[in-house]
C-alpha cells in the first residue's frame, strides 16, 4: 500500500467519524475531539519551544558571556548605566 492511500483513508475514517456527530453524541465523536485537541495542544507546545523558547531564552542564558553587563542587552538603559 502507498502512503497517499493510507493518508486518504485515514482522513475518510477521521471525516466520518467527525460527521457521526451528526446522528448524536457518541462516544466515538467524543474521542476524535480529544485526539484533535491532544495534537493541537501538542503542535503549540513543540512550535512555542523550537521557535521561541529554546532561540530567545534558552540558548542566550547558556551562550551568554557571565562578565556582560547585565543592562547592556535592554533598549531602555543607556550604556553608561553599567559602568
Amino acid at each position: 500500500m502507498s502512503a497517499d492511500l493510507l493518508t486518504t483513508g485515514f482522513a475518510f475514517l477521521v471525516t466520518v467519524v467527525i460527521l457521526s456527530y451528526l446522528i448524536g453524541d457518541n462516544p466515538v465523536f467524543r474521542i476524535a475531539v480529544h485526539v484533535f485537541v491532544g495534537v493541537a495542544a501538542g503542535y503549540v507546545a513543540a512550535v512555542a519551544w523550537w521557535q521561541v523558547l529554546l532561540p530567545d531564552l534558552m540558548l542566550p542564558l547558556v551562550t551568554e558571556p557571565r562578565d556582560a553587563a547585565p543592562c547592556s542587552q535592554f533598549r531602555f538603559c543607556s550604556a553608561d548605566c553599567c559602568s
